[in-house]
């Protein structure tokens, strides 16, 4: 990602320098955010607001992620994906192998040409609720996508993602989706580790229920 330089419209340059101004400095900028607030602190929390560690923030971030979704119609090919950013909050996690390795864990549907951001799920806490065979990563997929239903995308995903079962449900719902893979329910991987693949380049396919599994040496 990188940084587009763009012209102020003459009707918004004032609005334009009074923020510039009004976060002229690093001090200053840290002194109002010490004092942004999105909820009434008088208000009485319900049993479930305590629970929702993003109930501070969730008329806000809902908001966010209802104009991104309306204000902007992906190409054919998208993705999703998991993403770190980092914060303070009780939610926050440690994934070592990530950029940022300490931070609130979103998962995050993209357009796959312009990287713009579609739908967003914050990961808040442990989900209990039955995901079936489904999978918990499928559906997230699946609510992620909930939008998007015969819309005749393409929807890209790494192996943590993907299984035979989602597919399948994907492309009922018009959405076709390829991604790598590891063995999971549905896979006929009897089959293919009877393959041997010797030299570079070598690939080996085979089609089972409307789907395509590709294997090659590296």
């Amino acid at each position: 990602m990188g940084w587009t330089k763009f012209s102020i419209r003459p009707e918004y340059e004032d609005f334009h320098t009074n923020i510039r101004n009004l976060f002229s400095s690093r001090k200053r900028l840290f002194q109002l955010k010490k004092y942004i607030c999105f909820v009434d602190p008088r208000h009485v929390l319900t049993e479930d607001e305590r629970n929702n560690h993003l109930f501070k923030i969730s008329n806000v971030s809902s908001s966010v992620i209802n104009k991104c979704n309306t204000l902007f119609n992906c190409d054919r090919e998208v993705s999703v994906d998991g993403a770190m950013i980092k914060g303070r909050l009780a939610i926050k996690l440690r994934i070592p192998d990530k950029p940022v390795k300490f931070g609130v864990k979103l998962f995050v549907l993209c357009d796959a040409r312009s990287g713009y951001c579609k739908n967003v799920i914050f990961y808040a806490a442990k989900d209990d609720r039955a995901a079936g065979n489904l999978g918990k990563p499928g559906k997230i997929v699946i609510e992620l996508m909930r939008d998007l239903h015969w819309t005749n995308h393409h929807l890209y995903i790494d192996n943590f993602y993907t299984s035979p079962i989602l597919f399948r449900l994907l492309k009922a719902q018009g959405i076709l989706a390829a991604g790598t893979a590891r063995p999971r329910q549905g896979y006929p991987t009897n089959k293919l580790k009877t393959v041997q693949l010797r030299s570079r380049g070598q690939v080996a396919w085979l089609s089972w229920n409307e789907m395509l599994a590709l294997m090659w040496k590296d």
